[in-house]
């Protein structure tokens, strides 16, 4: 062909692709549209790559930075104000509940002791002292019964002799009456009968002077008892006093709570230490118990729901290599962070070697959920628009779009919870190049994720960890 034929061609060719745009009859690329497109001939359908949603075990677990604390930890003081007399840990060591740390001498407390036994003795002695004056009492008035009844056969026996010194005096003055006896006698008789009366009336007076003196010696019964009582009262306040003050020297030696390691030790020997009550007190030894010790971890508030008491954690710490162990969620705060919006939670883990150190770093994956048959489709599959999920399935050589809702998702995996049944084709390729309604072509399905339990992760962000 010669220049001037190629350049007519070519001048030809930009006149008749002016007149196709100028008229407006190009096809447009294709895009992603709602409306339905005009169906395609066979022989020019897109060719889209299936899967079948594919029921699989599914374990969620949420990984997050944690720290190591001991399971307790308490600073411990002097309660008693002294000089150190001697230090018996130090820093490392362990130690059992009830073991002495340390010694403070004070000797003023030894004599105060001292004095509160002594005291404590003198109240006992006055106990005997008013138990015999109990005894005293109590004897006196039964002896008052004796003396009671003396005086009352005494009182009988006066009137008895009244009465018959009476009858005696009446007799002789009828026998004077008749001259029968002599005025001497009669004289005589009526003597006699004032005697005897004279000792009626000396033994009723004798018996109501016994009768009133038992109510005095009832009265110092009930007195030597009252006194007996205050005596024995007095004994529990002097054992009370006695023993504060034996449990203030005993605190001379300070005495571990619990079972565990001595973790900081701030005195020595010959030091002055004060109680807690001093503005010098300061703690001796901080004892921190590590078997077993606790993971700590922060939670964000959305996955806060799925965590419960007793789910399972793996903890892989730095310092031991990343070795894994294993213990569940023991304690939750039950209360999120209002900065950080996060969740306290607690996983106890058994140290029976003590490997494991306060303060110690690692990534806990915590299993949030346990899934034995849940539906799966590769993430490929989902198409997202105006926030929403949806994917795309082929029915009847057509595309069809369905709204899903969707659970854990790993980045290869997702959980499908609503809009499929697990007999669907979705398509997982050129899903942005086709609408609603189009006709396509099936083409062969790839290798899916082989059927084992996935471990889905549920990743935390990153300015989010622990305490």
């Amino acid at each position: 062909m010669s220049v001037d034929n190629r350049s007519l061609f070519a001048l030809a060719a930009m006149a008749l692709a002016g007149t196709i745009l100028g008229c407006g009859h190009s096809k447009p690329a294709p895009q992603t549209t709602e409306h339905a497109s005009a169906p395609r001939d066979s022989e020019v359908a897109p060719s889209v790559q299936t899967v079948s949603p594919e029921r699989r075990p599914l374990v969620v677990k949420f990984e997050q930075p944690g720290i190591v604390e001991a399971s307790e930890s308490a600073a411990l003081y002097s309660r008693a104000s002294g000089y150190v007399r001697s230090v018996n840990v130090d820093i490392g060591d362990k130690v059992r509940a009830d073991q002495v740390l340390l010694e403070v001498y004070v000797p003023e407390l030894a004599q105060d002791l001292a004095l509160k036994k002594a005291l404590l003795t003198e109240a006992k002695t006055a106990v005997l002292q008013s138990k015999a004056g109990v005894a005293a009492a109590r004897g006196a008035l039964d002896s008052h019964t004796s003396q009671l009844a003396l005086a009352q056969a005494d009182l009988r026996k006066a009137e008895s002799d009244f009465e018959f010194r009476r009858r005696e005096h009446g007799r002789y003055a009828e026998l004077a009456a008749k001259n029968a006896s002599t005025a001497q006698l009669l004289d005589e008789r009526y003597l006699v009968l004032r005697t005897a009366e004279s000792a009626c009336a000396s033994a009723e007076a004798r018996l109501k002077a016994v009768e009133n003196e038992k109510v005095v010696l009832k009265a110092r019964v009930a007195s030597a008892e009252a006194d007996e009582m205050k005596a024995e009262a007095r004994v529990q306040v002097a054992e009370a006093d006695r023993d504060k003050t034996n449990t203030i020297f005993d605190y001379a030696n300070l005495k571990a709570p619990f079972d565990g390691v001595v973790t900081r030790r701030t005195v020595d020997v010959g030091e002055f230490v004060a109680s807690p009550g001093s503005d010098r007190a300061t703690p001796l030894f901080t004892l921190e118990r590590i078997d077993p010790v606790t993971i700590v971890l922060r939670v964000p508030e959305k996955e806060v729901p799925a965590v419960h008491l007793g789910n399972r954690a793996t903890v892989r710490l730095d310092g031991l290599q990343h070795r894994e162990l294993s213990g569940s969620v023991t304690r939750l705060s039950q209360s999120l962070d209002p900065k950080s919006r996060t969740m306290r939670v607690e996983i106890d883990v058994a140290n029976a070697d003590g490997s494991i150190y306060p303060g110690m770093y690692g990534a806990v994956s915590l299993i949030l959920a346990d899934l034995d048959d849940a539906l799966t489709v590769p993430a490929a599959a989902l198409y997202s628009r105006d926030g929403e999920l949806f994917v795309f399935q082929v029915r009847d050589d057509r595309v069809v779009r369905t709204k899903v809702r969707t659970g854990y998702d790993d980045g290869r995996v997702v959980q499908i919870l609503e809009g499929l049944t697990g007999d669907e084709n979705v398509i997982i390729s050129n899903k942005g190049e086709l609408s609603e309604g189009e006709l396509v072509r099936t083409a062969s399905t790839p290798k899916r994720v082989p059927n084992e339990t996935r471990q889905v992760e549920v990743r935390r962000s990153p300015e989010q960890g622990a305490d």
